[in-house]
């Protein structure tokens, strides 16, 4: 991350799917792509990793980035836009493997993973 210069950077993101409206998205591996550019980094640029369902939140992490054809390793969790808290609302809906929420979402890059609940 230290080379791509995108450490501790705040990016908007659209998790990769055609729906424009609230989407449901179910536990385990998951694709967000950059909705525009950011730093050294284009558009579309997509972050390759894993949603967790919890209670009240979608958590996400995401530990590859895909720019064209070259892959990197990083360390990326979705963020609560309004609080800066980790992990995004869940909406109305859904189940224990499953959440309902906005395709829009905002991305933090950071040094290592901490533990959500």
């Amino acid at each position: 991350m230290d080379k791509l210069d995108i450490l501790d950077l705040m990016m908007f993101a659209l998790v990769d799917t055609p729906v424009s409206g609230p989407i449901t998205v179910r536990e385990g591996r998951g694709v967000v792509r950059l909705a525009r550019e950011h730093g050294n980094l284009p558009s579309r640029a997509q972050f390759f990793g894993e949603f967790f369902i919890a209670k009240q939140y979608v958590h996400g992490r995401f530990t590859t980035l895909r720019v064209k054809d070259k892959q990197y390793p990083v360390c990326v969790e979705l963020l609560d836009y309004n609080t800066r808290a980790r992990g995004i609302p869940r909406l109305p809906g859904g189940d224990d493997q499953s959440a309902v929420i906005y395709p829009h979402v905002e991305l933090r890059s950071v040094r290592h993973f901490e533990r959500f609940d």
